[in-house]
Parts: structure tokens; sequence; C-alpha cells
């Protein structure tokens, strides 16, 4: 797929944890470090760009650090204002490429959007007030990504299966999750490429 002119890419992987038991992003999927996996599916996906939020070297860190989903987005859209944004967590190995454009596909049609399974993934059109909105939320402790997503009046669209949200953040979910891709029959048919 070509670039996609101005969506970034942007894989939330600032997480402690602390269920898992350790870092997500650098459990091994498919023989590399699942945040490689995201990054990779994003690029796929025809994103122009990929960047992490992460307290990490080469990566974006939160500026109101502890807030959850929503403090990476706002580092990475106060890092890169004005462009629209693919958001995906660290934590969903299963989502396809097919998805991912497919959100991309309705975010340039519709504006801000996600799939009725998750919050998560979601696109967020660029607008330079966003920044600032985010900000006042995170300053007054509102936390709740499907609250912002509500007062953007984001669309939730249908499609895919619900398998493709399985979000890994258990030692269990991490379990059923390497099940479901070690059976690629069962797993295309119920999720896609």
């Amino acid at each position: 797929m070509q670039d996609t002119p101005g969506v970034i890419g942007v894989v939330l992987a600032g997480g402690g944890s602390r269920r898992m038991g350790r870092d997500k992003a650098l459990l091994e999927w498919r023989g590399q470090p699942l945040l490689d996996h995201l990054r990779a599916r994003l690029w796929a996906a025809g994103c122009q760009a990929v960047v992490t939020s992460r307290a990490a070297p080469g990566c974006i860190a939160d500026l109101y650090p502890g807030r959850g989903p929503l403090g990476g987005i706002h580092a990475v859209l106060r890092s890169r204002p004005a462009v629209d944004y693919l958001v995906v967590p660290v934590d969903m190995p299963l989502l396809s490429v097919a998805l991912l454009r497919g959100l991309i596909a309705a975010g340039r049609d519709h504006g801000h959007c996600y799939y009725r399974h998750s919050f998560l993934p979601c696109y967020l059109s660029g607008d330079p007030a966003l920044p600032e909105r985010l900000a006042q939320r995170l300053r007054r402790g509102d936390l709740a990504l499907g609250g912002f997503l509500r007062a953007l009046r984001a669309r939730a669209l249908d499609g895919g299966d619900a398998a493709a949200f399985l979000n890994t953040n258990t030692p269990e979910a991490w379990r059923r999750a390497t099940a479901l891709d070690a059976a690629p029959q069962t797993l295309c048919k119920e999720i896609g490429s």
C-alpha cells in the first residue's frame, strides 16, 4: 500500500505492564518484540511515519506521566501537531493490516473513529486544538479514552471479529492470543490476514 499522506502511526507502549508481570512491548511475537510487530503493522497499513509513546530513547515520553493512553496520545499530538493519527496499543498483536487500513479509510471519510469492539485502535483527525483539549482533560484527571472519543463525537465502526481486539494485559490473555495465532486457518477466518 502507498503511504497515506499525513497519517502518523502511533504505538502506545508506555504502560507499567503490572498485570503481565513484565514489559509487554518486549514480549516475543512471531520472532520479534511485540513493539516491532505493531510498528510493522502500522507501516504496512500505509502510515507515512510511525512513532512510539514510551519513556525510552527514540520514543516520545509522556508530558503527564502515569495518565494512561490519553497521556501518551497527548505527548504525540504535541510533538507532531495537525496531522492525522492511527493509534494502536502495543498489547493487541492480532490486529490485522486490513482492519487498520479500514480505520484509515473511514477516518479519511468521516474524521475521528474507532471500532465498536474497542476504543483502541482509533483514528484521530488532525486538529490543532486537540492537544490542548487533551491537556485540559489530563489536568482535571479525566483519563477515560472512551469519554474523550465521545466528546470528539468519534464514529463507532462495525467490522472485525472480537478476537482481533484481544488485549494481552495478562499471561492468560497472552496464551489465548498465541493459541489463536498458532491456528492460522482459524485466525484468518476470524480476523483476516
